[in-house]
């Protein structure tokens, strides 16, 4: 005890690496040569204190200086230079999620027209060798020939067949007086309307004239003569059924052809 009383704490010389731990930190000291292969690690190690004012430029050197202290002081020196290490590498947003579809609320499912126009192809002027015999629907009394078109029905559905025979009465005529044959059952050709039914009087319904072989065209709604039979063109039956001012016009314009074709 006597041998330190007169000693001075200025003469007391700690390890660098004592120091260090006091302060939590590496310090640089002189006696840095003398152990060998040190030196890159110290100045990794160095407090934001001993370093320089370049060194403290970099974002990595100084975010591992701060992360070296300790407290509330360090921890919000900590968060800034996060922060601006952060700002120094730009973070490109991302591309933003695309919305999903909006789905449009289906409408009412649109109804098919019953029956429609022929599409059945235009038949050759001559008449068919192999031709047959005829079916229809009436008995053709007064050689009266309906055509219509009609793919799902033996000859016409029945909504269709009763404004048909409202028509036939307003002419005087009944089903007994007329043959309603359906063409999409088999082909139609005027000639053998001539040779089996002795037509005098042709409705075309939906069926253009070329498709029962006419060597001729006419416009709807308009009697066209041709070799001793008088045919007159109109719309399918199944437009002049509709509830709409359309279905009303057709069935005038019909009603104004068969008053004069049958001299009502």
């Amino acid at each position: 005890m006597y041998l330190y009383r007169d000693m001075s704490f200025e003469n007391i010389q700690l390890p660098s690496s004592v120091l260090s731990g006091l302060y939590k930190q590496v310090v640089v000291t002189d006696d840095y040569d003398q152990v060998p292969g040190k030196r890159e690690k110290r100045m990794e190690e160095m407090s934001p204190a001993a370093k320089t004012p370049q060194a403290m430029d970099s974002p990595q050197a100084a975010n591992q200086g701060l992360n070296a202290g300790s407290g509330p002081a360090s921890s919000t020196t900590t968060e800034a230079s996060n922060q601006a290490v952060a700002g120094s590498n730009p973070v490109f947003p991302t591309a933003a999620a695309e919305p999903p579809p909006v789905q449009q609320k289906a409408g009412p499912a649109l109804t098919a027209p019953v029956s429609g126009w022929s599409t059945s192809p235009s038949l050759p002027t001559t008449p068919p060798e192999d031709a047959t015999a005829y079916r229809f629907l009436g008995k053709n009394a007064k050689h009266v020939a309906i055509i219509v078109y009609s793919p799902a029905d033996a000859y016409l559905p029945d909504d269709q067949l009763q404004l048909l025979t409202k028509m036939l009465d307003a002419c005087k005529l009944n089903l007994g007086d007329v043959a309603i044959i359906n063409q999409a059952s088999h082909p139609v050709h005027f000639t053998q309307l001539a040779q089996q039914l002795k037509a005098e009087k042709t409705l075309l319904f939906g069926i253009q004239p070329e498709q029962i072989g006419l060597p001729l065209s006419f416009p709807a709604y308009k009697e066209q003569e041709y070799a001793g039979c008088t045919y007159l063109l109109a719309n399918p039956l199944g437009d002049m059924n509709q509830p709409s001012e359309e279905g009303k016009m057709l069935k005038g314009k019909l009603w104004g052809c068969l008053k004069k074709m049958f001299n009502i």
